[in-house]
């Protein structure tokens, strides 16, 4: 399948507006929320009206199919709130010293390059099962707890990377075999860089919008869970904790030197 039509499934998933609680029954929230206290914590992804429900089902019944390894393990990821996200403030941006996290607004980058009005963001996700191996030990030593840095992998939807295993296996399977003469690894190379240029304004695309797509992407849990932020923020932003950083902050982030680490 190509690039477009997956950018485009998944685009279909920002249209889903989740319902908002009444706030005339007070009493039906209070149910509500003594029911999530028992029963776990649903997100929006399942506060939705039957037309939009019968959407989303389509969807990510197309999704399990086409991602049968992946689809399910990045919900879970999303629904257990391991991602983080962080933003590269724009240069001009105030930096505050409270501890607090700040609200990120960005303007649309009026007279900019597309590539100044370049919005910069990674994703650090935790590994499920180092948060099951942290959640059932309730007191953790110093040396444990500074261990738990390798277990965060670093994803960027620019350039289509993760840093965990499984995708390392996925990139190695999707590599084309085929040798292919000079001249026309010339021609894909000026092709996929006037494509880069074409791609500059947008956001974001499956595969990346910095990346040649020479035959199958590959693909990861983490990669697909951040896909799934991206596309639809309003069904999973309870899953992601967004932060936004100096560029500075964010290249000591990459470099190990963040809260999460490298």
């Amino acid at each position: 399948m190509s690039t477009p039509t997956l950018t485009a499934i998944f685009k279909t998933l920002s249209n889903l507006t989740p319902l908002e609680p009444s706030t005339q029954d007070d009493f039906a929230i209070a149910l509500h929320d003594l029911h999530r206290a028992h029963h776990g914590y649903q997100g929006p992804l399942h506060n939705l009206s039957e037309a939009d429900a019968a959407h989303a089902r389509s969807v990510f019944l197309t999704l399990h199919v086409l991602f049968p390894h992946e689809l399910l393990p990045a919900l879970d990821i999303l629904d257990r709130a391991l991602v983080t996200k962080l933003v590269a403030r724009p240069d001009n941006h105030p930096r505050t010293d409270g501890k607090e996290d700040e609200t990120i607004a960005y303007a649309e980058g009026e007279g900019k390059s597309p590539l100044e009005a370049t919005v910069y963001e990674v994703f650090y996700i935790q590994s499920a099962s180092a948060a099951d191996q942290a959640a059932s030990s309730r007191y953790r030593s110093r040396h444990s707890k500074s261990s738990t840095t390798s277990t965060y992998y670093e994803v960027r939807l620019d350039s289509w990377n993760c840093t965990c295993p499984a995708f390392s296996v996925s990139a190695f399977q999707c590599l084309s075999l085929v040798s292919s003469s000079d001249s026309e690894t010339r021609d894909f190379i000026a092709a996929g860089v006037e494509r880069f240029d074409a791609r500059m304004g947008q956001t974001w695309e499956f595969g990346g919008t910095a990346t040649l797509k020479p035959g199958r992407i590959p693909s990861c849990k983490h990669i697909l869970a951040a896909v799934l932020a991206t596309a639809a923020p309003k069904l999973f932003k309870d899953g992601v904790m967004e932060k936004a950083v100096s560029r500075e902050e964010l290249v000591a982030w990459g470099s190990g030197w963040g809260e999460l680490g490298g």
